[in-house]
């Protein structure tokens, strides 16, 4: 077997491997929020949710674009043999509307965007970490086994297309692929409006660019970002609910109540609770990642994970609810290359590359 085979082959098995991680994944994801997701369907498809839901139009545009392109005459079938015999699924539709076509494709749009983002999270391990070829495989499934730990709070249509727009547009940023990044960041935008956080990272690469260039993108990326957000906002002005939902008293009570150390959740839809205090025992483990990793990679990775924490933060006291910490989404790609930093000095133990230090 030549070089070529053998690397298709690869290829071929590791996004074979993706697909089946997304989909236990997503199968955790709809055993909490399935029934939700179905019983708010149709509003939100006819973007008819209260704002600021109302503002994340291009996964519900796409899902129903998608569902009038499929021939009416096979709906019956691919609706009637929806979740036979998967248990969680099963029990979501004791307790939910019948399955549509309209839900079904928008499950198959979030496994689509699981395994997107996977493939992204591996083009970004494998800038970081170029010569480590088996986590450049790895790390993107072990990270789509981790997102169920996000799982709390709530769950939406557009959380898993937010996750793939904002990895595809970190890995078009740190790769300098321009077309790319203004491609897809109104679309991250669109799909939903907090991921203009994502031009935080402009911060992150401002010691790599010349000064003007560096200048000359951040400016318009800003400019982009913000003229989508403002056409949002212009759009749905007169939809009903606020122009953001604040929850600051809310969320300062809760974590000053200190009640989450006593509660569980149901992490990954098994019908076993996990406690919610767990979140000590995640912000420790984050820490350990930043400490191994940030020696590993580039220190544009490093840098632009620090940013994005510190650029959700203050929103999500204000805006996000209780542990919703799935709104972190932006951190998520220079997470991704630091966490693969941290397993590389786990695993190697070697001093750092002087590139990376």
């Amino acid at each position: 077997m030549n070089a070529t085979t053998r690397a298709r082959s690869r290829a071929a098995l590791v996004a074979a491997l993706y697909l089946v991680v997304g989909a236990f994944t997503l199968q955790t994801f709809l055993a909490h929020w399935g029934t939700v997701l179905a019983n708010e369907l149709d509003s939100t498809l006819a973007l008819a949710t209260p704002r600021p839901y109302a503002y994340r139009v291009l996964t519900p545009l796409a899902v129903r674009g998608a569902a009038a392109l499929i021939p009416r005459r096979l709906a019956p079938a691919l609706v009637d043999n929806w979740g036979r015999g998967i248990a969680g699924l099963t029990a979501m539709h004791e307790c939910a509307p019948p399955a549509t076509l309209p839900f079904l494709v928008a499950v198959w749009w979030m496994l689509a965007a699981l395994w997107g983002t996977a493939l992204v999270w591996r083009g970004i391990v494998r800038w970081a970490l170029p010569e480590r070829t088996l986590l450049v495989d790895a790390v993107p499934a072990l990270g789509l086994l981790a997102l169920p730990a996000t799982f709390t709070g709530a769950g939406f249509l557009y959380d898993f297309p937010e996750l793939f727009f904002v990895s595809a547009c970190f890995l078009a940023l740190v790769r300098r692929r321009w077309a790319a990044w203004y491609a897809l960041l109104p679309l991250a935008v669109l799909n939903k409006e907090a991921s203009v956080l994502a031009l935080a990272w402009w911060l992150a690469v401002r010691d790599a660019m010349p000064r003007r260039a560096w200048w000359t993108h951040a400016a318009l990326s800003a400019a982009t970002g913000g003229a989508v957000l403002a056409s949002l906002w212009w759009a749905f002005r007169r939809s009903v609910g606020y122009v953001a939902q604040v929850h600051l008293a809310g969320n300062v009570a809760y974590w000053l109540s200190l009640r989450w150390l006593f509660a569980t959740q149901d992490t990954f839809g098994l019908g076993l609770p996990f406690p919610v205090s767990l979140h000590l025992v995640d912000a420790v483990l984050l820490w350990g990642t930043w400490s191994l990793g940030r020696t590993r990679v580039p220190p544009a990775a490093r840098r632009a994970l620090g940013w994005s924490l510190a650029a959700v933060g203050p929103p999500f006291l204000l805006f996000g609810f209780e542990n919703e910490i799935r709104v972190f989404a932006v951190a998520a790609p220079p997470l991704i290359a630091v966490a693969a930093g941290a397993l590389d000095r786990l695993y190697d133990g070697a001093p750092p590359s002087a590139g990376h230090a």
